[in-house]
C-alpha cells in the first residue's frame, strides 16, 4: 500500500486557505486548473466560509479531482488553516496561492524546475504584477534576488509577496515544513526566515502571479498586527546577524518601518544615521559590484518606504524636507532604485507624486 501511494503522489500540492473568498475565488481556481504542468493536487481549506465558497469548491471539485478540499467547523484564520493543509499535502513542492489572486499558466512549471536544477535551494519565489480590486494592472515588479541578497533583505522584510513562495515540503532535517502558529500574519516572513537558515533561496525574475491589492486584503485589514508580527521576525533576524549594538541602533529605523512611531523631528535623522552605519557594517558582505549597488539602492528605498510612507513625513512639509536634509547621500540611490522599480522605492515614489 506505501509503493502505491508513492506511485500517485503527485509532484506538487497547491495550497490555499479560503474565507470568504467568492469574489475572485473562481478566477483563483481556473487560473491553478489551467496550468501547463498538469501533476499536481490543489488542497484548499475553507475556513468555516459563509458567502458560497464551499459550494463553489463543490461543484468544481465535483469536476476535476485534483481539487482536495477540507471543511473547518470554525474560522481557525490563515496559519493554522494553512497547517491543516500542509498536513494533508503529498506533493513533494508546495506552491501557495490565495483566493484572490491568479497563477500564470507557467508558474508551476517554471518554480518546479528551479528547485529541481538545483537541490540545495528549499524555497523560492517570483516576481509578480499588482492587480487592483477590478483586475486592471498596476505594474509589475520583476527583480531576480540571489541567496545573498534575500538574506540581506530578511532583516526588514519577505523577499517577495506570500502567493509567490513555492518551497520543498520536507525540510533538510527531514521534518515537514509548516508555518509557525503564533503569527497570525506575517506567516510567510517567518517561514522563509526560518527555511534561509536550513538552506537557500532565491527570488525568481519571472512575473508568475498576479497579486490583488485590495481593501479586504489582509495586509490593509490587519496592518496593525502585521506590523507588529513583522518586527518580532525582523528583529530576530538582524539580532542572528548583526552585534546587539548595531541592533538597537536600528531600532529607530525598525520603529518607522513598523509603524510604531510616526517620521518626525530626530526620529528621521536616527533612521538615515541607522541605516549608514548597517551600510558601513556591511561593506564587505559582498564582493560583487553589482550586489553591493544593490544594496546602497536597496537602503534608499526602504528608508524613503520607512520614512515618507509608513512614517507619514509626505503628509508633514517640514519633516519631510528633513528627510531631504540629512538623507541627501541617499537620495541618488533613491532616483536610481526608482527608475530599476524595487517595491519599497516604487511606493514611496508614488506617495511623493501624489502630493
Amino acid at each position: 500500500m506505501g509503493h502505491e501511494s508513492n506511485v500517485t503522489r503527485p509532484a506538487i500540492s497547491v495550497l490555499m486557505a479560503v474565507h470568504n473568498g467568492l469574489p475572485h475565488l473562481e478566477d483563483c481556481l481556473h487560473s491553478v486548473l489551467s496550468q501547463r504542468f498538469r501533476d499536481f493536487e490543489f488542497v484548499i481549506v475553507d475556513d468555516a466560509s459563509t458567502d458560497g465558497t464551499a459550494a463553489l469548491l463543490h461543484e468544481v471539485s465535483s469536476r476535476d479531482n485534483r481539487l482536495k478540499v477540507l471543511q473547518n467547523g470554525r474560522n481557525l484564520g490563515l496559519t493554522r488553516s494553512l497547517n491543516l493543509g500542509l498536513a494533508e499535502a503529498r506533493g513533494e513542492y508546495i506552491a501557495r496561492i490565495d483566493a484572490d489572486d491568479l497563477c500564470r499558466p507557467d508558474r508551476l512549471e517554471v518554480q518546479l524546475g528551479a528547485l529541481k536544477n538545483d537541490p540545495s535551494l528549499l524555497i523560492l519565489g517570483s516576481g509578480y504584477r499588482i492587480i487592483n480590486e477590478q483586475g486592471a494592472p498596476q505594474g509589475a515588479v520583476s527583480v531576480a534576488l540571489s541567496d545573498a541578497r534575500v538574506r540581506w533583505l530578511l532583516g526588514f522584510s519577505p523577499p517577495t509577496f506570500h502567493p509567490t513562495y513555492f518551497f520543498r515540503r520536507v525540510g533538510p532535517d527531514g521534518a515537514a515544513v509548516m508555518y509557525d502558529e503564533s503569527f497570525r500574519t506575517a506567516q510567510d516572513y517567518d517561514l522563509w526566515s526560518r527555511l534561509s537558515r536550513q538552506g537557500r533561496s532565491l527570488v525568481l525574475p519571472e512575473v508568475l502571479i498576479d497579486y490583488r491589492r485590495h481593501a479586504g486584503g489582509i495586509s490593509v485589514a490587519q496592518s496593525g498586527r502585521q506590523a507588529k508580527d513583522a518586527r518580532r521576525v525582523s528583529l530576530r533576524n538582524l539580532s542572528k546577524r548583526l552585534p546587539d549594538d548595531l541592533v538597537a541602533d536600528l531600532m529607530p529605523l525598525i520603529d518607522l518601518l513598523t509603524r510604531r512611531v510616526e517620521a518626525r523631528g530626530d526620529a528621521i535623522s536616527a533612521a538615515v544615521t541607522a541605516m549608514r552605519k548597517l551600510l558601513v557594517f556591511d561593506r564587505d558582505l559582498f564582493s560583487d559590484s553589482s550586489d553591493r549597488r544593490w544594496m546602497r539602492l536597496t537602503a534608499a528605498g526602504l528608508l524613503a518606504d520607512a520614512v515618507l510612507a509608513r512614517g507619514g513625513a509626505m503628509a508633514r512639509p517640514a519633516d519631510a524636507m528633513r528627510f531631504l536634509v540629512h538623507g541627501a547621500d541617499f537620495l541618488p540611490a533613491l532616483v536610481m532604485a526608482v527608475a530599476e522599480r524595487p517595491a519599497t522605492a516604487r511606493k514611496a515614489l508614488a506617495r511623493v507624486l501624489k502630493r
